[in-house]
């Protein structure tokens, strides 16, 4: 750096010319040369409603975790349906993983599922809502009885999420959640069934009020 001779002047409040000479050093580069940066983003607030089954407490939270492309934007945790204001760089994806409530079990829970919030958020404030699911485990297999043959497997169909879904059963008992009142139903008769032959089942549909292990079991009837 070079030392240059400088000459300051000022004017004292009783109007008097005072004169500073005094040596200064100029950089031609700050130190280390690397020049200090700033960068501004323009961030955008948004508000996120919670709404869909009751059943959250004090004891049954959700910690909900918010990411802004791949970084945690901001965490809330949820004791009930409600609403959550975050801040947010415009243009980019907000989203939040699946998550289950603390107080969920094996048979029973309460979750949100992976959910895109926005895939460029708005210069303006905006509500987006989410919706909690409270599901039921579903277990069935199925038997035939008397025999016969000729038939096909019967097919479940539930729902999850909110979104009909539907599930090949085996003689063997498999699992899935279902949301709570919400109808389930089996094929009946099952298909290969004819007008003087049909494999029948009296239990063919019912409500998703808790968790269920069944055996839907079709008779071959004449």
């Amino acid at each position: 750096s070079t030392l240059y001779l400088g000459l300051i002047g000022s004017v004292s409040s009783a109007a008097q010319w005072q004169t500073y000479i005094n040596w200064m050093r100029a950089r031609a580069y700050p130190p280390n040369g690397v020049m200090p940066s700033v960068t501004f983003s323009l961030v955008a607030q948004l508000t996120i409603n919670l709404i869909g089954a009751t059943g959250l407490s004090s004891t049954n939270t959700f910690t909900v975790y918010y990411y802004e492309t791949s970084s945690v934007l901001s965490s809330y945790v949820f004791t009930s349906t409600g609403s959550v204001t975050l801040w947010a760089t415009v243009g980019t994806e907000v989203y939040f993983s699946s998550q289950t409530s603390s107080g969920s079990t094996s048979t029973e829970r309460w979750v949100v599922p992976s959910t895109t919030i926005t895939t460029s958020v708005q210069n303006t404030p905006t509500t987006y809502t989410v919706t909690e699911y409270n599901q039921y485990t579903l277990t069935f297999d199925y038997a035939i009885q008397d025999g016969g043959s000729g038939y096909s497997a019967p097919t479940l169909s539930y729902t999850s999420f909110g979104s009909a879904q539907t599930l090949t059963l085996s003689t063997t008992g498999q699992t899935v959640w279902a949301d709570v009142n919400t109808g389930w139903s089996v094929t009946n008769p099952l298909s290969g069934s004819t007008s003087s032959e049909r494999w029948y089942t009296p239990t063919a549909s019912g409500t998703v009020t808790g968790s269920m292990t069944t055996t839907v079991i079709y008779y071959n009837q004449y």
